[in-house]
């Protein structure tokens, strides 16, 4: 059973909001609020930085896509679990997943040195049998090829797997891998329309999800 990060098993807005309002500060430039800056989050760092300047409209004066990502890639490792938590009771999910035989996986698009970190601090790291980071491979989810790779390091085959997350680009890449692909609602990505029509099944909560789990 793979899971996303970002938005599925960690509310990590608040530190990502935290850490642009912080480059976006040093350079002289207005800040936005987490709410915001939420909206933005999907697809990697590089798109969120793009979404971030892009909003700026003109205002952005020399800033380069390039500057903006050193500087939040700068600030972010340093405040890296700023206001983050695990969502309620997703602790509880996995280890009672855990206890079933299942294996766990995290496939994630955020780059290794931010997540493997982000996940030992919040004490999850040692319930996943399996990382695969926005930067480990050529490819990203959408792409299955992440989703495979987990898969694969799991020991087991699409059929028998499935992904957890919270926007289009999770439900495409686990549809794209033959895969169960479930949204939660709670994540950044929820209300998109393509995560919609390409997930399996939806939940509102952990334990509608551990019910949907369980019976695979």
């Amino acid at each position: 059973m793979l899971f996303d990060l970002d938005g599925t098993l960690v509310h990590t807005a608040p530190s990502i909001a935290n850490a642009v309002n912080l480059m976006l500060s040093e350079r002289g430039l207005p800040t936005w609020p987490r709410q915001t800056v939420e909206g933005w989050i999907g697809g990697g760092m590089e798109r969120l930085v793009e979404r971030v300047l892009a909003a700026l409209e003109g205002r952005g004066g020399s800033v380069t896509p390039d500057d903006a990502i050193a500087g939040f890639r700068r600030h972010y490792g340093a405040n890296l679990t700023w206001g983050s938590e695990v969502y309620p009771h997703m602790t509880a999910l996995l280890d009672a997943l855990r206890a079933e035989g299942h294996a766990l996986g995290c496939v994630t698009n955020k780059p290794r040195e931010f997540a493997a970190p982000l996940l030992a601090a919040l004490g999850l790291d040692a319930r996943f049998s399996a990382l695969v980071c926005g930067d480990d491979l050529p490819t990203r989810k959408p792409d299955p090829a992440p989703v495979n790779a987990a898969l694969q390091a799991l020991g087991t085959t699409a059929a028998e797997g499935c992904l957890v997350g919270d926007s289009s680009a999770d439900m495409a890449a686990a549809r794209a891998a033959g895969c169960l692909a479930v949204l939660v609602s709670w994540g950044y990505g929820s209300n998109q329309a393509d995560a919609v029509a390409h997930a399996d099944a939806r939940v509102s909560s952990v334990g509608q999800l551990q019910a949907v789990l369980l019976a695979r």
